[in-house]
């Protein structure tokens, strides 16, 4: 039986509910009072707190001054904010903003939402997990959901090895773990990366990054490049080779697909090539595969396209397709173990809800055949890109990267320079929101959520040529929408 007292201020007098009603002594010379509890049970009120709000207002109390506030006090502002509006809502592959104005999104919230915005299956598996398992600690027990998720990965990711999983919540922190784990095993620091690289802003996934600040001092990391020819290709395999040969590397880090660079795909021989070399000095290889993994390339791994078998993979952002951070590190038991049980814990790490949310994405990958359909959706998005190079012929110069939905689109005039950031103004005005990729935001990201439908595929892709042929129109045709909503820094459009 429950207790439950309430006070009075002006009588401070508290009484047990439930108690008998018979006098209860004054305190400091007033009268006890009692109220009436609310007919609902503790229960009954948890239930109804449960339901959705569908008309609760998630508007601040006090208006708000949105932009200043961004501009003066958000500290991770900057050169990321390359879009001025403010969403409010998004459904299936569409944004809305707070003009109710609908944005078809070939952002795809950073290459994160993989099955779309307010998906019911995901949303039912946040509210189902929430209302059993609220949240948890896994690293001191774990959760009945922390050993499916686990054994998932193990069996989802290349390679026919004993492998262990190291849960996080960002793509960073797993890199970090990654990084901790082969320096530890191989008893060295040195780390081989590649240039035009992201790996994250954490200390160390930043030292190994080259294309934030043209890589970091850490005197333990060596750049070379990231071969997209076969001769470019022959040249860094003899530049790795004789780095391996003269020092002990404790890894090698790569993106399969450099993502941030601008979907930069290498020469397709170049990861197989390397795989052996890294093999025959004992290097483990480490797979960035948080931006073009979970099915985003038409492969589950965008590793698998290359024939490429990691020691360590590791995933993030469409792992719970964007509705909660999570991470893993995932790779050979003997790399991982050598990580005391303490040297990579988190308190939310294999989170209920991540878990589950990680369960029910690779059920839907499988149920809906999206590894098929992302590169169905590939074939139609190369005849595209033909008929707009045949359009453009003599105008504008073009080159398209990538892999799937995993697609990076350079637009020049003749004299060489981009217009990325213009066609991308052109399509907000359209109702079509791109994102920017490259180091002076001079490539166009085409990263769609996976489930887009062909229709509004489609529409993104024409706004995209009705966006180049306004530009290359003389300017008293060109006609003027809303303003220009895309933020001009020429900064680094990184995520």
């Amino acid at each position: 039986m429950f207790l439950v007292y309430f006070f009075d201020s002006k009588r401070s007098q508290m009484s047990p509910r439930g108690a008998p009603k018979k006098p209860i002594r004054a305190v400091n010379g007033r009268s006890p009072i009692r109220r009436k509890r609310s007919p609902l049970s503790v229960a009954e009120r948890n239930t109804r707190a449960l339901r959705p709000a569908t008309n609760r207002s998630f508007e601040p109390i006090l208006p708000i001054d949105h932009n200043r506030i961004l501009q003066s006090t958000w500290a991770q502002t900057g050169s990321l904010q390359t879009h001025a509006l403010i969403a409010t809502r998004a459904r299936n592959s569409s944004i809305f903003d707070s003009d109710r104005t609908e944005y078809l999104d070939f952002l795809g919230a950073a290459s994160s939402a993989i099955l779309g915005y307010s998906n019911s299956g995901l949303i039912d598996c946040v509210t189902l997990t929430l209302s059993e398992l609220s949240t948890h600690c896994s690293i001191y027990f774990p959760h009945r959901l922390l050993a499916p998720a686990i054994a998932l990965l193990a069996s989802r990711t290349p390679g026919q090895f004993q492998k262990r999983v190291a849960l996080g919540l960002s793509g960073s922190d797993s890199i970090e773990c990654a990084i901790k784990a082969v320096r530890k095993y191989r008893k060295t620091e040195l780390i081989l990366s590649f240039k035009g690289s992201f790996h994250g802003t954490g200390f160390l996934p930043q030292s190994v990054t080259h294309l934030i600040g043209s890589g970091t001092t850490d005197p333990n990391v060596r750049f070379v490049d990231f071969p997209d020819s076969i001769s470019h290709c022959t040249e860094t395999l003899k530049s790795i080779s004789a780095l391996l040969e003269a020092d002990r590397f404790a890894g090698i880090i790569l993106e399969p697909i450099q993502g941030d660079a601008g979907n930069i795909v290498p020469h397709p021989d170049f990861l197989s090539r390397l795989s052996r070399l890294a093999q025959h000095y004992g290097v483990p290889i480490i797979a960035d595969e948080i931006q073009c993994g979970v099915a985003r390339t038409g492969y589950l791994w965008a590793s698998e396209a290359f024939g490429l078998i990691p020691d360590l993979l590791v995933a993030g952002k469409g792992l719970a397709g964007g509705y909660f951070p999570v991470s893993a590190c995932i790779g050979r038991e003997e790399i991982l173990a050598a990580l005391g049980p303490a040297e990579h814990a988190f308190t939310l790490a294999g989170h209920p809800v991540g878990c589950a949310l990680m369960l029910h994405v690779f059920r839907e990958i499988d149920k809906l055949d999206l590894l098929n359909e992302v590169r169905r959706k590939e074939i139609l998005l190369r005849k595209w890109y033909l008929k707009l190079r045949t359009d453009f012929e003599g105008q504008l110069q073009f080159e398209l990267h990538g892999r799937g939905l995993h697609f990076g689109l350079i637009v020049r005039t003749h004299d060489g320079m981009s217009i990325a950031t213009d066609i991308a103004s052109h399509c907000l005005e359209s109702g079509v929101l791109l994102g920017l990729l490259g180091l002076k935001n001079e490539v166009l990201r085409i990263h769609p959520p996976l489930i887009i439908s062909d229709s509004d595929f489609t529409r993104g892709l024409n706004a995209i040529a009705r966006a180049c042929a306004a530009l290359v129109s003389p300017p008293s045709k060109r006609t003027h929408g809303q303003q220009n909503r895309i933020i001009r820094n020429g900064g680094f459009a990184h995520a």
